[in-house]
């Protein structure tokens, strides 16, 4: 798997993707997996986990640092993922940057589902799942689907329908717009200022609706801002695989150099119609937080 990159046609002309401030999970394994431990104190849906305090701060200082990107990369709609720990980081890095920015909250940006591994340490696995264990060293992340859960590639698949959508494409957020109405479009129409209500295409473009059905702003694909994508750790990774067109040694190789951070900033830029790289996993502004 890999190929030639996602061409930038129709694209935003910047994209700048974000993993959520440290969670809960993230504190927690991270204990777990120092001691060897088999348990982890989780008790709710993984679309559940909330930020910690030290991920509000990252949240905030993510905000401080997208406020300073250059004209050609600062974000005029963002894209998020609907789990709690990425809604919150939106909130409190929107709060001071972009308040009042249109969000979409977006199915296709969730975390990597695990199946029967959800919420397990690695040491858990070996001990509970010694199988699968065993399937994932044989087969490797890219093809590896646990029980239940997808492999990367699953998420790849998802992060090339919204790179479809992004462009202006007819994927099937699209066609969710339309049977949701033209009355939603019309609205969100009418708070961007535009004069758009009456354009047969209203309809297909302008709904943006979160998971209560609400809209939420005039995020459509395809016009031209530069767009943020608030997500997770393997979301991010599978974007770099997609829009660079990494093959697997060199997707396997990215990885190995360290983990895609909480609160992270990476970004493409449209050039000579490709996504050409700015920065990827940058963590500078986090610099000093306390914990």
């Amino acid at each position: 798997m890999g190929g030639p990159p996602v061409r930038g046609a129709g694209l935003p002309p910047a994209i700048v993707a974000v993993r959520h401030g440290e969670s809960t999970a993230n504190a927690l394994f991270a204990v777990a997996e120092a001691a060897g431990a088999l348990e982890v104190p989780i008790d709710c849906r993984d679309a559940d986990i909330p930020l910690t305090a030290l991920g509000r701060r990252q949240a905030d200082a993510l905000g401080r640092r997208l406020a300073a990107l250059p004209g050609a990369l600062r974000p005029q709609a963002v894209w998020c993922s609907p789990y709690v720990r990425a809604r919150q980081t939106a909130e409190h890095a929107l709060a001071g940057f972009g308040a009042g920015l249109p969000v979409r909250y977006d199915e296709r940006l969730r975390d990597r589902e695990l199946g029967v591994l959800e919420m397990l340490t690695a040491a858990a696995i070996e001990v509970r799942h010694p199988e699968e264990a065993a399937r994932r060293r044989r087969l490797g992340p890219l093809y590896y689907r646990p029980p239940g859960g997808e492999s990367w590639a699953d998420v790849a698949l998802r992060v090339r329908s919204l790179l479809a959508d992004l462009a202006g494409h007819d994927g099937p957020t699209g066609r969710a717009d339309r049977a949701d109405g033209a009355d939603r479009a019309d609205r969100a129409d009418r708070a961007d200022g535009a004069d758009r209500a009456g354009r047969a295409d209203g309809a297909d473009r302008a709904d943006h609706a979160g998971p209560d059905g609400a809209g939420t702003g005039d995020g459509r694909p395809g016009d031209g801002r530069p767009v943020l994508l608030v997500c997770h750790d393997n979301v991010v990774l599978m974007l770099r695989h997609v829009l660079e067109g990494l093959d697997e040694a060199a997707l396997l190789a990215v990885h190995a150099a360290g983990p895609v951070g909480n609160a992270s900033v990476s970004a493409w830029r449209r050039e000579a119609g490709r996504m050409q790289p700015v920065c990827f996993n940058e963590t500078g502004h986090l610099a000093g937080l306390p914990r």
